[in-house]
């Protein structure tokens, strides 16, 4: 009894040896896989061979009539640029992806629609990887959405645009360069958002949880936390602004000489200025008002639920 019961133990050791060394070869094999099984075999569009990436698909896009272009990924990096073309071009390189999850281009009247198929594996095992690049034509001045699950995307160029607006259910937007745009559009649920400078008309951030920080943002408009940060070293207010933090942090580092009509009101939490007509640098559930500048002013009003709201000078 006890020699079959070794017996068995030596049987399912084997057994689950070769069970993993199988698994490790479906995995790890490569082209050598796909050679063996043959020509039509489900490996055959897998793109990833020892650890490199390829090209999955190149595509080009006629921008006449388009004022609306939608970027939606997730689990991607995805980099921006400007080109001299006048046609929008889309580079897709991706490691463990099947062809059929390359970017696709779809049209629907003035909107173009990037975005892939989204991918998974049975046993969520397989290495992937997927970069996207993007080259929007310099003579394109429409309307630009990141919509980003996931993923990480980099804006490398400076763009003037009608509306920038980006959507965050998490990952990470990045801007290199200062971008021009009539309306610029943030709404974060959770990641992070770092920026150089935004010269807008009319601003909207609205914030869940996550970081956004800007190095500069002229215009006017509101900025709404429920949690997380919002940091702007150098903002020029063109017009009203009103920031309403539920919790969170909040710093707004003003440039140059502002003429501003301030009022604050914290039922709970900090208001900091710097305006001299405030003696203390800390409210606490007080009721603020200031008159900073020579005018003709703009509206900065700042309604605290609790968090901190510092509004300081560049």
């Amino acid at each position: 009894m006890k020699r079959l019961l070794i017996a068995q133990i030596v049987l399912w050791s084997v057994v689950g040896l070769f069970l993993t060394g199988t698994l490790l070869f479906f995995i790890l094999g490569g082209g050598a896989f796909t050679a063996m099984l043959g020509e039509g075999s489900w490996r055959e569009n897998i793109t990833y061979q020892r650890g490199e990436s390829q090209l999955l698909t190149d595509l080009s896009q006629e921008m006449e009539g388009i004022d609306l272009v939608v970027a939606d990924f997730s689990s991607d990096r995805v980099d921006i640029y400007v080109t001299d073309d006048p046609q929008l071009r889309v580079i897709h390189y991706g490691r463990g992806l099947d062809r059929s999850q390359a970017v696709k281009l779809r049209q629907s009247q003035k909107t173009l629609r990037i975005s892939r198929p989204d991918y998974s594996d049975f046993f969520n095992v397989l290495p992937r990887d997927s970069q996207i690049e993007i080259y929007l034509p310099r003579q394109y001045s429409g309307r630009l959405a990141v919509d980003l699950s996931s993923g990480t995307v980099e804006i490398h160029d400076e763009m003037n645009l009608e509306s920038l607006d980006l959507d965050l259910s998490s990952g990470k937007v990045v801007s290199a360069l200062p971008l021009t745009v009539k309306k610029l559009r943030v709404e974060l649920s959770s990641g992070n958002i770092a920026m150089a400078p935004v010269f807008s008309e009319t601003f909207s951030i609205d914030l869940s949880s996550g970081r956004v920080k800007m190095d500069g943002l002229t215009g006017g408009g509101r900025i709404q936390l429920s949690s997380g940060s919002v940091d702007i070293q150098r903002m020029n207010i063109t017009g009203d602004v009103s920031v309403d933090a539920q919790s969170g942090r909040c710093i707004l580092k003003l440039a140059g000489e502002p003429s501003l009509d301030f009022t604050g009101e914290a039922s709970s939490g900090r208001i900091a200025t710097y305006f001299p007509a405030h003696n203390s640098s800390r409210h606490v559930g007080t009721d603020l008002s200031a008159q900073v500048g020579e005018g003709p002013y703009h509206r900065l009003k700042v309604d605290i639920s609790s968090g901190s709201v510092s509004i300081e000078q560049a």
